[in-house]
């Protein structure tokens, strides 16, 4: 793919929303686990917020995976609209935020804070909060999950073929010999990278879209042993859903050459300018011994 003004822009939204999803989240667990009062409006703004980052780095990768099938079925028109591609970049990923903060707008209104003694933010209305649940499920992973899973089938198949297009004409042409185990690395690396992200989303998403669902029909009283298990089960699914934010990052920054090729130049020159200012400082020092040493023989 050699378009890189729309991939620029979709990696510094990833890496943007995932930040502040997660600051968001620890903020609301630390505020609710050292008790501090929220209030319904702090209540319904940090779920608000907090959803719709969590959705929105879902759609950024819908958004990078579809531009990647459009850029490996038609690589010419994108080519040919490169110069285009940031207004409507911009223009896209804001239609699609807008998007999903109206489908959220019900958590605005829905969310309360405190709840028989216990401070906590919930939803009174159980047909409310049912609604919530399937709208979140919907946009933060079933919709999206779909859209991933189609795309990079696609460009699965559109690789596999353009690769062998390519070897059947090197065969004609007799360059096929030493040129293909070349081509079949590059060929393994996309299609690892693209499989990895539609299985580590359904392993990290899928948990707390379940509990989701079945949340309201799993009927435990506090100090049982039922509800010790719903417990445990709703921390680790939120525990496996947050550390997606993370995951993303290892995956489409560090499997992106260019960043990779920046991140090693900066530690590259960090290292350098450490040894510099250490032979700096050691010249320094042995300077002012030779100095010192010259200034007691001429006393």
């Amino acid at each position: 793919m050699r378009h890189f003004g729309s991939f620029v822009i979709y990696v510094a939204l990833l890496a943007v929303a995932d930040n502040l999803a997660i600051i968001v989240k620890i903020l609301f667990y630390q505020l609710l686990l050292h008790k501090v009062h929220l209030g319904s409006a702090g209540c319904r703004l940090l779920q608000y917020v907090g959803a719709v980052l969590g959705t929105y780095c879902s759609w950024v990768l819908v958004l990078m995976a579809v531009e990647r099938l459009v850029a490996v079925r038609y690589p010419f028109r994108i080519h040919f609209q490169s110069c285009l591609s940031s207004r409507k970049t911009g223009c896209i990923v804001t239609v699609v935020g807008v998007v999903i903060c109206l489908l959220y707008l019900p958590i605005l209104w829905a969310s309360e804070y405190g709840h028989a003694s216990v401070d906590k933010c919930y939803v009174e209305s159980t047909s409310l909060r049912q609604t919530i649940h399937w709208i979140s499920v919907s946009i933060y992973f079933l919709v999206p999950f779909t859209i991933l899973a189609v795309c990079n089938f696609l460009v699965a198949r559109e690789i596999r073929l353009s690769f062998r297009l390519r070897n059947s004409f090197r065969s004609v042409h007799n360059f096929m010999v030493g040129r293909r185990s070349s081509d079949v690395p590059i060929q393994k690396q996309i299609m690892i990278m693209l499989f990895t992200a539609t299985f580590m989303f359904i392993l990290l998403h899928f948990p707390i879209c379940l509990f989701l669902v079945v949340q309201s029909h799993w009927e435990a009283e506090v100090g049982t042993t039922s509800y010790d298990w719903k417990y445990l089960v709703q921390q680790v699914s939120y525990v496996l859903s947050d550390s997606n934010h993370a995951f993303n990052f290892y995956l489409y920054f560090l499997s992106a050459r260019k960043f990779r090729a920046h991140f090693a130049n900066i530690l590259v020159t960090c290292e350098k300018k450490h040894k510099c200012c250490m032979c700096a400082e050691e010249s320094c020092v042995d300077f002012v011994i030779i100095d010192s040493c010259h200034r007691a023989q001429a006393l």
